[in-house]
């Protein structure tokens, strides 16, 4: 009696033949699905890796920023203080020159020799406070200032050279003792300017000037 086809030796080669196809493909199939997940794990982890870094890099521009925004604060802090250290000089300097002017005035120098005289008043308006002073001055200011003049004569363009040189001082916190001889006026002079200062900016009473002037900084 003949065996069925499919019980045949050819029958059971294309079984084997079939089924090593099958595991073929399985294996195929598990080795692409293994490969896409690597493929998934690998960029995930360059990912995160990529995000540690950038992390890393932030935190240390942070640092970087935070040490150069502290040098900064320290030179604009040593600066300021050369800076009034610098005025006050300068007002000393004004207030000892007009004291020599008094002495000589009281004397009688100017009655016994007229060209002695001259020569001592010469010296003094030359030693006195004068347009290099205040270009020496304002450029050391503006550094710690930004463009403070800039902007005060912007929002208020009637301002005289006289009041930027007074809304300077002011912001230093100078008396207004320190302030006459360096402008040039007397110590009611230095409060009725401060006084017309208020007007032109139109503060209310209530309003403190130099607090304003900061503002404007």
């Amino acid at each position: 009696m003949l065996q069925p086809w499919y019980l045949s030796v050819w029958a059971w080669i294309g079984y084997v033949i079939l089924l090593a196809m099958i595991l073929f493909l399985v294996h195929y199939y598990n080795k692409q699905k293994f490969n896409r997940k690597k493929k998934l794990l690998e960029r995930d982890l360059e990912y995160k890796q990529n995000l540690t870094f950038q992390k890393q890099n932030f935190e240390n521009n942070n640092k970087i920023i935070q040490l150069e925004q502290e040098k900064l604060k320290t030179q604009l802090k040593s600066k300021s203080k050369e800076l009034a250290s610098y005025a006050a000089l300068m007002a000393k300097k004004e207030d000892m020159l007009n004291e020599i002017e008094r002495e000589i005035v009281k004397s009688n120098i100017k009655k016994e020799n007229k060209t002695l005289y001259s020569k001592l008043m010469n010296i003094k308006e030359q030693q006195s406070n004068s347009q290099n002073d205040w270009a020496l001055f304002d450029i050391n200011f503006n550094e710690v200032h930004d463009d403070f003049f800039k902007n005060l004569q912007l929002k208020f363009p009637n301002l005289t050279p006289k009041d930027l040189k007074m809304c300077a001082y002011l912001i230093m916190n100078l008396s207004s003792k320190e302030i006459a001889p360096l402008i040039g006026i007397t110590y009611r002079s230095v409060e009725l300017h401060r006084y017309r200062l208020r007007k032109k900016f139109n503060l209310p009473k209530n309003q403190n000037l130099v607090k304003f002037l900061h503002k404007v900084v």
